[in-house]
């Protein structure tokens, strides 16, 4: 049965368009880290001007030296946001895209299979459901290449480049004779 590969297409495109982001705040912070080494103890502040009423409050006050450490490479903000990055691919994933798969293959959503997008959920599990403490994840890994001990995870760049780099090759698989449980 012929049928098309707009899903995955589409799947792909938005996990591109998530690195997209990802790579340029990455950037981001280490252009502006450096640039803040001079001024450590200068307190910066984040202001929102609500445009009905007029009024401008600060919404974030931090020394810099504090700033800095956070958005640090591969720091406590850049972790923060990779693991955020890896739960909303997966949740697209699976609330949208396999659904979407199985309905074009007329098989039900389990049906619809991925050894990434597992491993892809082992991490989503681990980061939701653990506190991002890492148990017996790392063995269970079928396609990310990531170097993982039990302990806490965290997610580095070098990883969101392994696990971008194999979403663009993502293989799907379609079981159309399910087993009987």
């Amino acid at each position: 049965m012929p049928f098309s590969l707009a899903p995955i297409e589409e799947f792909e495109r938005e996990c591109q368009m998530h690195f997209a982001c990802y790579s340029m705040c990455r950037n981001g912070f280490a252009t502006e880290h450096e640039s803040m080494a001079a001024i450590p103890n200068q307190l910066t502040t984040t202001h929102f001007h609500h445009h009905d009423t007029g009024v401008t409050k600060t919404t974030a006050s931090f020394r810099v030296f504090e700033l800095r450490a956070m958005s640090a490479a591969d720091g406590k903000f850049a972790d923060l946001l990779a693991k955020s990055i890896v739960v909303s691919i997966y949740a697209r994933w699976d609330e949208y895209h396999r659904t979407r798969i199985a309905t074009e293959h007329l098989v039900t959503k389990k049906a619809v299979g991925s050894d990434l997008m597992g491993d892809v959920r082992l991490i989503r599990n681990c980061i939701v459901h653990s506190n991002s403490i890492l148990t017996d994840e790392p063995r269970k890994l079928k396609e990310l290449p990531w170097a993982l001990q039990p302990g806490l995870l965290t997610v580095t760049s070098s990883m969101m480049n392994s696990m971008f780099n194999r979403l663009n090759r993502e293989h799907i698989h379609i079981d159309y004779c399910p087993s009987k449980q």
